[in-house]
């Protein structure tokens, strides 16, 4: 009989917390939550710089960012329910830079043959089958605002202690509070299971960051669950959510995503919508990584939330992919936090071609090719011929929409890497 699980992490069990600090840390959590809960951003616009990365063996061997817009147009816990119907964020890509997929010896690989469960051909060509979690970094923002301990509905569901308390180089005093939830049957409420950490600045009475410790569990995703499933993972992530106060209002500042892989001890099937199998991937040290920034975060008038609200073209939802062009212009000279981009480079320069070289011929989008190898009904193949003649047909014009129509509507002013008109 085949066993079914869903990709999360792995299982924490809830010990009680005894607090060492002389804060009461109830009662600074009481104080976090109404500063959070009254200062939060719930109509703005953010531009963003993101990129995903695949390692294998400490090599880079897939690559994927985009530079765009995202605007929060109806933020409330009312219209959250489960991963498929968050309908607040709204996001325009500008520019896209894909690499082509290759594994751990440079052989290149078919994006479908990578990154979709297409049953035989699939188990013919790899040990064994392992899966990493279908995540979203923009919609996880608005899912762990609403599930975590920065809810105030959700809050009394976890157990807080206080671990560490310091000032900054601007001599605000600095809180750090554990967290972790109280019992098994708490996640039925918050469908999170998890421990971590808050940062509290108390002097500005802001929320700096949130951490959810290696081996969290999201259940948020998967409302058609009959109940939480705390059976075996092949996948244990760890994320981050930094904020920052400008003019009064807190603002997501980045998230990072960080997911390895764990033994799953027994033959196993996965259910999942978008996977990564690998060959070994415990054995190569396969990591998988996604980071977001945001910059020039404001505030939404009622008028440009109505533009916002009515203008979908070239929208993709909570999603960083979509239509975009590769522009080198941007991509050969940008720089990225945290990330290598030099490495990068050298990494994926494979085959006498460059990182650039293969993103200007994929120019935004991987899609499968009919030589893929795969047993491909020939209506998806005809299928995908057609959207990438739209797609080829289309991305120049919603770049231009987004830049020309979009973007000053939201921030005021003329969009900066209008590269196209240069």
């Amino acid at each position: 009989m085949k066993k079914y699980i869903i990709l999360l992490a792995y299982f924490l069990i809830a010990m009680p917390l005894n607090a060492q600090s002389n804060l009461n840390a109830t009662e600074v959590m009481e104080e976090l939550l109404e500063n959070y809960h009254s200062k939060h951003a719930k109509q703005y616009a953010s531009e963003f710089m993101q990129y995903r990365t695949i390692e294998q063996n400490g090599k880079y061997i897939d690559f994927v960012a985009n530079i765009g817009l995202t605007a929060n147009v109806d933020y409330s816990p009312k219209n959250f329910k489960s991963l498929y119907n968050i309908k607040a964020t709204t996001t325009k890509n500008i520019s896209r830079i894909v690499s082509d997929l290759f594994d751990e010896s440079g052989n290149k690989l078919e994006y479908s043959s990578s990154y979709y469960y297409t049953g035989i051909d699939i188990k013919k060509k790899i040990k064994q089958n392992y899966h990493n979690i279908d995540f979203n970094i923009l919609e996880n923002i608005v899912r762990i605002s609403i599930q975590s301990p920065l809810n105030k509905q959700k809050a009394e569901f976890f157990e807080y202690k206080i671990t560490k308390e310091s000032q900054n180089s601007k001599n605000d005093n600095i809180i750090e509070i554990h967290f972790e939830n109280k019992d098994i049957k708490s996640v039925k409420n918050t469908r999170i299971l998890a421990s971590g950490k808050i940062v509290y600045n108390k002097t500005k009475g802001f929320t700096e960051q949130i951490n959810f410790d290696k081996g969290y569990r999201d259940y948020t995703g998967y409302d058609f669950l009959p109940k939480v499933d705390l059976g075996q993972s092949v996948t244990e992530a760890e994320f981050e959510i930094k904020f920052k106060l400008k003019n009064g209002v807190i603002y997501p500042q980045s998230a990072t995503y960080i997911v390895d892989w764990i033994d799953a001890k027994e033959p196993v099937s996965y259910y999942i919508n978008t996977v990564n199998p690998r060959v070994n991937p415990i054995e190569t040290n396969v990591i998988y990584r996604e980071k977001i920034v945001f910059t020039n975060s404001v505030s939404l008038t009622k008028e440009q939330i109505k533009s916002v609200s009515l203008d979908k073209t070239g929208s993709y939802g909570n999603s960083v992919d979509g239509y975009a062009p590769f522009h080198k212009e941007i991509w050969d000279n940008v720089v990225f936090s945290e990330l290598d981009y030099e490495k990068v480079k050298k990494d994926l320069s494979i085959g006498g071609e460059t990182l650039l070289q293969q993103a200007q011929r994929n120019n935004g989008e991987k899609l499968p090719s009919e030589t893929c190898g795969l047993n491909y009904e020939p209506e998806y193949l005809e299928q995908m011929k057609e959207y990438k003649i739209k797609y080829e047909a289309n991305k120049e014009k919603y770049y231009r929409q987004v830049i020309e129509a979009y973007y000053p509507v939201l921030f005021g002013k003329k969009y900066k890497y209008n590269v196209l008109n240069n």
